[in-house]
C-alpha cells in the first residue's frame, strides 16, 4: 500500500532541493529549471501574480521553496508553508527570511484553526493527493481556512476522467476538483507547464 510520508522523505533525502525532487525527476536540473521558469512566466502573463498583493498566503506543498522569492515580489503580507516532509525546510529557511514552514498532512489536520487565509496554494500538489477520501478532506480543510472572498490557486489537468498513472500521482479533472468549491467564483483557466492552472474565489 502506497505510503505518501515514507515516499516524500525518501525523494527529498535523495534530492534535497534539486529541482528533480519536486519536479520531474526523470528529466536533468536544467531542464526542470527551464519548466519552473516557464511557469513563473505563465502567472505573470496571466495576471495571476495580482492576487498576491498584500495577501495572506499558505502553500500546501512546499518542494525545494523554489517559487517563494516570486510570491514576495508579487507583494504577499505573510507566508507559510506546509509539507507532508520536512526534509527541505532548513536549506528553505537558509534561502528567505520571515516565513513559517510547518510539516503537517492537508489530508489530515488544519493548518490554521481560523479562516485567515487570503490565498491557498496548491499547485502540482492536488495530483498528489490519491485518495478520494483524503483528497475530498483536503478540500474541506483548505475551505474551513480561506478567509470569505479568498482564493485558492490550483493545477488541474485536461482530462475527461480521474486517471492513476503511478502510485504516487493522479490526473483529476476539473470538475472532480469544482464539486468541493460549491458556489466559487472561478478564473479562466489557463495552459502551465503539462497542466492547467486556475483560481476559485469563496464566497
Amino acid at each position: 500500500m502506497f505510503n505518501p510520508q515514507k515516499y516524500w522523505d525518501d525523494r527529498m533525502e535523495q534530492w534535497g532541493t534539486d529541482p528533480r525532487g519536486a519536479g520531474n525527476k526523470t528529466l536533468s536540473v536544467g531542464e526542470n529549471l527551464a519548466m519552473f521558469a516557464g511557469a513563473v512566466t505563465s502567472m505573470i502573463d496571466n495576471g495571476i501574480h495580482e492576487i498576491f498583493e498584500n495577501a495572506v498566503v499558505l502553500e500546501i506543498g512546499v518542494g525545494n521553496g523554489y517559487f517563494i522569492p516570486f510570491y514576495k515580489a508579487w507583494g504577499m503580507q505573510q507566508y507559510t508553508g506546509a509539507d507532508i516532509t520536512d526534509k527541505n525546510f532548513g536549506e528553505i529557511h537558509s534561502k528567505n527570511d520571515n516565513l513559517v514552514l510547518i510539516k503537517k498532512n492537508i489530508t489530515e489536520d488544519l493548518l490554521q484553526s481560523d479562516p485567515v487565509c487570503d490565498l491557498i496554494i496548491m499547485i502540482d500538489t492536488e495530483q498528489h493527493i490519491v485518495d478520494d477520501k483524503d483528497f475530498k478532506k483536503a478540500m474541506k480543510n483548505i475551505h474551513d481556512m480561506l478567509k470569505p472572498g479568498g482564493r485558492i490557486l490550483m493545477t488541474t489537468w485536461d482530462t475527461k476522467t480521474l486517471e492513476q498513472t503511478t502510485d504516487y500521482e493522479v490526473k483529476r479533472p476539473l470538475d472532480d476538483i469544482l464539486k468541493y468549491l460549491p458556489n466559487y467564483r472561478l478564473s479562466a483557466v489557463f495552459p502551465y507547464r503539462d497542466k492547467f492552472i486556475f483560481w476559485a474565489q469563496k464566497p
